[in-house]
């Protein structure tokens, strides 16, 4: 036996068990985004008019966050927390502080899942400076970076909104009616966006509401 085959019998083993831990975490985290996936489809169980139970959305929350605890590199988990905090907060939160904190932490999120498709793309903090063209061109092969984008948005909105009305007021916005309509509720097998929020391409801004 040469000295070269030799050391590629033992790197065999010591890369299966350096490896093992990552992939071992990815399968974590796909098994807890199917179960975010299936809590997600079945948002609108036990709704009351406008309102929905906080029991679904809530185990929602919870498969992503296990998800991105499991890969913390993971756009895809990163977005659809979001998505599903979007929803917790506008649909099965009636506290103004609270609704504000799950956006704030959407917020953080999406700055976070934007930092690593930046790096992704090999341009660091300087991915918001180049032409679109050029970003456009550097996030193509990012299949998440269009949702990522999407609800980073959603929750900096949300989040500006309710905080500029909880310093003018001295309190959150009461999430009103005036200015979005509450949806009517989808079937569980309902068209998804891009975004991923299962909206209809047509309504996916706040003052037309959203069919979830």
């Amino acid at each position: 036996m040469t000295r070269t085959t030799a050391l590629a019998r033992l790197a065999l083993p010591l890369a299966a068990l350096l490896a093992g831990p990552a992939l071992r975490a990815g399968e974590e985290s796909a098994a807890a985004l199917a179960r975010g996936d299936a809590a997600w489809a079945g948002r609108a169980a036990g709704h009351r008019g406008g309102r929905a139970a906080p029991e679904p959305i809530a185990a929602a929350v919870a498969a992503c966050e296990e998800a991105l605890r499991h890969d913390p590199q993971s756009l895809e988990a990163h977005w659809k927390l979001m998505r599903a905090l979007w929803f917790q907060g506008d649909y099965a939160t009636a506290d103004a502080a609270a609704r504000r904190d799950l956006f704030a932490r959407g917020r953080e999120l999406g700055e976070r899942a934007k930092q690593l498709l930046a790096a992704r793309a090999g341009a660091g903090k300087e991915l918001a400076k180049l032409p679109p063209a050029e970003r456009a061109r550097r996030l193509a092969a990012e299949p998440d970076a269009a949702p990522v984008h999407f609800w980073a948005a959603v929750h900096w909105g949300l989040w500006g909104r309710r905080s500029a009305s909880w310093r003018r007021r001295g309190r959150g916005w009461r999430g009103g009616s005036a200015t979005t309509p509450r949806p009517s509720w989808p079937s569980t097998s309902g068209s998804s966006t891009p975004e991923g929020c299962g909206c209809s391409a047509a309504s996916t801004t706040r003052r037309r509401g959203c069919r979830w």
